[in-house]
């Protein structure tokens, strides 16, 4: 049920209207703890604060008919359990197994089929668009430089106005080239549409099945994709040498000729041996013989051609550069793929609550609640409590409070937040003094939605501290000293002298996480402290 669960929620999302970069979606869904179950794909739609419902429901006609026109699944199909995305039409349903092809139903044979189990999504969620930004800007980055280095080939080679053969051989290996890197973005385990779409187009299609076979390695070593991409991109760079340098041809001519073999050995293997058609490497051959056929089509007789040491030179060195090139390149894309299977075997590891428990456990449970009027965010009566200690003017508070108002943001009725000061109150004139004590001012005279603005607002980066003290209007600087006091006396008593530090349920958060991480495991902390039947010396005990 697994094996398509990512592709099946990115069609889910894209049919929902919500744009989500892909290779994001994949890292989360990929990377938790209970994937593929129903729960990683609500924590997923959680982390991107989409909100959602996972209903289980009466499998009726009526039911049915109340649900969204779009809405993600399981069903029975051919005895095995799916996720399916599900399109609601007039008199009939569209249902996808993989995320890509559609077949029709009706809602009989639909209800059959259904387990009664769904999640369902708002469809006016916002979704933040700077998550994984800065992927998105090396993508781009990498796809411009692509596209001028493509402009500058085509405009160096067209720009003499060479002839007919040379100018459909060059565009022919363009073509080559084009499709021998979405080989090898396949092989290298990169994913993309475009190839989906070329491996999917009949049932004898398999691209994986005639990509991984033996025959797809030259002397056990060198990969079929790897020398056709190298034999691509160095005709493309040879054919620009011949044409603004003057040279001779022949040579490359003779290569076209001596592919011509591989076309038949290739189709041979696929069909005789692999069983199996790889699309993509179909169109490679077609480009091999279209070559091959242009040089007796439109160049002149061989018995003409000519090899210059300065033509041969250049030609050989064109292919030098791209194999040097190509080596390079290539393990730097294996390590990246390498990274991205490392990331998401660390995040498993760190989003699992099991492990989170048993090292929060073993922190030294201390008196959490103090005697004094604090800023308390959040649901009050929550059963999870987190207590942010914190100075304005430390520059490593500034990112917890960001991570701590983005819980409260996801989960603003589950958690119970104190914001604790660490300030001393003997120097009146001193900037930390001056901030908390508005901020206590804000909070018990103004509201707490100001008092949630003005520390967001002294929180960010580069703040202007005089331009906020003004804009908040400081009022009377000394009256909640007292509370001032007693948060710094039991900052002193817990030997609590560093900010920020954070606290759940009187015990210090985990050193071998860090605090971003405490949003994966604010629903598993919740149950079990909501629990009264589970108190915390028991968790304590059940994992170590």
């Amino acid at each position: 049920m697994s094996d398509n669960l990512f592709k099946i929620l990115n069609q889910f999302l894209r049919k929902s209207k919500i744009k989500i970069d892909s290779d994001e979606l994949s890292l989360q869904i990929l990377s938790h703890p209970s994937y593929p179950s129903l729960h990683s794909v609500t924590g997923v739609l959680d982390h991107f604060k989409i909100d959602n419902l996972a209903l289980e429901l009466p499998e009726t006609k009526d039911v049915l008919g109340q649900l969204p026109n779009v809405f993600l699944a399981i069903v029975d199909e051919q005895n095995q359990k799916k996720y399916a995305v599900v399109l609601k039409q007039e008199n009939t349903i569209k249902v996808s197994f993989d995320g890509k092809k559609y077949i029709k139903i009706d809602y009989e044979n639909f209800i059959n089929m259904w387990d009664g189990i769904v999640v369902v999504i708002d469809y006016e969620t916002h979704v933040d668009p700077k998550v994984n930004s800065d992927s998105k800007e090396a993508k781009g980055v990498l796809n411009v430089l692509f596209l001028c280095a493509s402009l500058f080939f085509l405009f160096s080679f067209f720009y003499n106005k060479p002839a007919l053969f040379k100018s459909v051989h060059f565009l022919l290996s363009l073509i080559g080239l084009a499709v021998s890197i979405l080989i090898s973005k396949q092989e290298l385990g990169f994913r993309s549409k475009l190839v989906d779409g070329f491996c999917s187009m009949g049932d004898k299609v398999d691209c994986d099945a005639v990509l991984n076979s033996r025959g797809a390695t030259v002397f056990g070593r060198f990969k079929l994709s790897d020398l056709s991409l190298v034999y691509f991109a160095g005709l493309v760079i040879s054919w620009v040498f011949v044409v603004n340098f003057t040279l001779s041809s022949g040579f490359l001519s003779v290569l076209s000729l001596l592919s011509i073999p591989v076309v038949f050995y290739s189709i041979y293997y696929q069909y005789f041996v692999v069983k199996n058609w790889c699309t993509m490497c179909l169109g490679i051959v077609s480009v091999l013989f279209l070559q091959g056929v242009s040089v007796f089509a439109f160049e002149r007789p061989l018995t003409d051609l000519t090899f210059g040491f300065k033509d041969s030179f250049l030609i050989f060195f064109s292919f030098l550069i791209v194999v040097s090139f190509w080596l390079f390149l290539k393990s730097l894309l294996k390590k990246g793929a390498a990274f991205e299977d490392l990331q998401i075997q660390h995040l498993k590891f760190k989003r699992n609550f099991d492990l989170f428990n048993a090292a929060y456990a073993k922190s030294e449970l201390i008196e959490n609640e103090i005697e004094a009027p604090e800023i308390i965010f959040g649901n009050e009566n929550a059963s999870l409590n987190i207590v942010l200690v914190t100075n304005p003017m430390c520059h490593y508070c500034k990112a917890a409070h960001f991570d701590i108002e983005d819980i409260l943001l996801k989960h603003p009725e589950e958690v119970s937040v104190v914001i604790r000061f660490n300030v001393k109150t003997n120097d009146k004139l001193n900037v930390s003094y001056r901030i908390v004590s508005t901020l206590l001012t804000i909070y018990h005279q103004v509201s707490k939605a100001a008092c949630k603005e003005a520390l967001n607002e002294v929180y960010k980066e580069g703040v202007n501290v005089e331009k906020w003290l003004e804009k908040w209007c400081e009022l009377d600087n000394t009256q909640y000293d007292d509370v001032l006091e007693v948060e710094q006396k039991w900052c002193y008593k817990n030997t609590i002298n560093f900010t920020p530090a954070l606290l759940i349920n009187g015990r210090q958060f985990p050193k071998e996480y860090d605090r971003s991480d405490l949003s994966y495991f604010i629903e598993e902390l919740s149950e079990c402290f909501t629990n009264e039947a589970i108190n915390i010396p028991e968790l304590e005990q059940q994992h170590i």
